[in-house]
C-alpha cells in the first residue's frame, strides 16, 4: 500500500490509525492532515469547498515537466497521444474551473518538450471534437441519441517499425 484517502470525523483519526497499525508490524501508517481545506492525492488535489469537494491537477515538487520529446523517434501516434493522454487526465481528473489554467500549463511544458503549438491545438481541437461526439457505452448510442452501427470498422494494433508502420496508415484491411 501507498496512499490512502479516507474522510473521517477529526475525533476517531487516532482509533482508525491505531487500528490500521495494528494489522502488522512491518506496515506503518501515518495522517497528513488537511491545510487550507484541501489535500493532495497522488497527481490530484483535493478541495473542500462550502462543503463540496472539487479536483485540480497536482504536480509533485519534483515533477520534471519532460515528456516523450517531440523530436524523439517515435511514431507521431505516440506524440499526439502525449497531448491527449494529458487533456484528458485535465478533462476527467480537474473541475471545469481549473480547465483553463490547467490546458496553459499543458501547453507550455509540451512547447518545453519540442512539441509545434500547431500540432498541440490541432491535437487539442480534435480531442475536444472527439470527446463531445463520444458514443454512451452503457446505452449503446452516441450523444446524438443515434445508435451505434455494429458493423463498424474494426482496429487492430502492430508495433512501430520506422520505414514500413507508416505504409498502413493508408493501407485498408478487410
Amino acid at each position: 500500500m501507498d496512499d490512502i484517502l479516507l474522510a473521517v470525523p477529526n475525533n476517531q483519526i487516532n482509533e482508525i490509525l491505531d487500528n490500521f497499525n495494528s494489522y502488522h508490524d512491518r506496515l506503518r501508517f501515518t495522517v497528513e492532515h488537511v491545510d487550507d481545506d484541501s489535500v493532495n492525492f497522488l497527481d490530484v488535489k483535493v478541495i473542500l469547498n462550502d462543503g463540496r469537494i472539487k479536483f485540480d491537477m497536482y504536480k509533485k515538487p519534483m515533477n520534471s515537466g519532460r515528456y516523450l520529446n517531440y523530436m524523439s523517434n517515435h511514431p507521431i501516434q505516440h506524440k499526439r497521444g502525449v497531448i491527449i493522454g494529458q487533456l484528458d487526465r485535465i478533462f476527467f481528473l480537474s473541475h471545469p474551473e481549473f480547465h483553463k489554467k490547467n490546458i496553459e500549463s499543458m501547453i507550455n511544458i509540451l512547447l518545453m518538450n519540442g512539441y509545434p503549438l500547431d500540432t498541440i491545438f490541432s491535437t487539442i481541437n480534435n480531442r475536444i471534437t472527439k470527446l463531445s461526439s463520444r458514443k454512451n457505452v452503457y446505452e449503446n448510442i452516441d450523444n446524438n441519441n443515434e445508435s451505434i452501427d455494429p458493423n463498424r470498422r474494426k482496429y487492430f494494433t502492430i508495433p512501430f517499425m520506422n520505414t514500413v508502420s507508416d505504409k498502413f496508415n493508408t493501407t485498408r484491411v478487410v
